[in-house]
């Protein structure tokens, strides 16, 4: 199997803000962007350089997002910080739009002033942290989705993304590279990317572990889907008391495997070997 590694460098504006699947009023932020946020924002890109320009397709008779495309072909994303500096978790209090929330009864005009509501958004603010966004790109597939072009298509997509999480979450491409990948000799690897646990023996000591929506799952590209999508637990760069990041040292359990451009740390990725099936 052909594998290649696209990294997108990115600077943040001010941070970013990914809502916690499943939640409502409550809109907390997950502290780092998930890989399914990674795939969706490359997906937006990749829908302008093909002149698709839309936002969902029909998959096998379901209205999914346009992501479904991309995933088809990124076996795995990770996001890693290249600079050391804290990030801010924070919840900023705004007028939201609260018709979808309130009963039948109750949306109709002389009830205007249920219609709105105040909300806690969760950001985390970052500015002008630089991000490296790593992708797994299955070159085969890649090519049969894309053609014999794949690789400038990918590159062209790359210098489209524009945002993280939210559209507020405005980002400026530094640059973007696309490199084959080879699998690391031995089980102890360093990475600047978060690594999903079950690819691991142990979490190092004091790192931040998230769960994100499973990228590989199809549910978590559905318009229909339930907050039942699987759930998938990482390690993080982050430090849990001063959110600060530094690179991973990980020794590998028997799911995981360790993929690299060139054993640096920003170059190399770790993935769950199930993925790569």
């Amino acid at each position: 199997m052909e594998l290649h590694l696209l990294r997108i460098h990115v600077e943040l504006s001010w941070g970013y803000s990914v809502k916690v699947p499943s939640t409502s009023a409550a809109e907390p932020s997950l502290l780092m962007p998930p890989p399914t946020t990674l795939i969706g924002a490359f997906a937006k890109g990749l829908s302008y350089v093909l002149g698709d320009r839309v936002e969902c397709l029909v998959d096998s008779g379901r209205l999914a997002s346009y992501a479904v495309k991309a995933s088809s072909f990124i076996a795995s994303a990770h996001a890693g910080f290249k600079s050391r500096q804290a990030l801010t978790s924070w919840s900023d209090l705004t007028r939201s739009y609260a018709v979808p929330y309130l009963q039948t009864q109750y949306r109709t005009p002389k009830d205007k002033a249920m219609w709105f509501g105040v909300h806690a958004l969760g950001k985390v603010y970052a500015p002008s942290m630089k991000v490296s966004l790593a992708y797994v790109v299955n070159a085969s597939k890649a090519k049969a989705v894309l053609g014999s072009e794949w690789r400038g298509l990918l590159m062209k997509s790359s210098f489209c993304l524009s945002s993280l999480g939210s559209k507020e979450g405005m980002v400026s491409v530094d640059d973007a590279d696309l490199s084959p990948l080879r699998e690391v000799s031995g089980n102890v690897v360093e990475t600047l990317y978060y690594a999903p646990l079950e690819a691991v023996e142990a979490a190092p000591a004091g790192r931040a572990v998230l769960e994100f929506w499973d990228p590989r799952s199809m549910e978590a590209w559905l318009s229909s889907a339930k907050a039942g999508v699987s759930m998938v637990a990482y390690v993080t760069p982050l430090d849990v008391e001063s959110m600060i990041p530094a690179v991973l040292r990980l020794r590998l359990s028997r799911l995981g495997v360790a993929l690299t451009v060139d054993s640096d740390p920003s170059t190399t990725v770790v993935l769950l070997k199930r993925w790569l099936e």
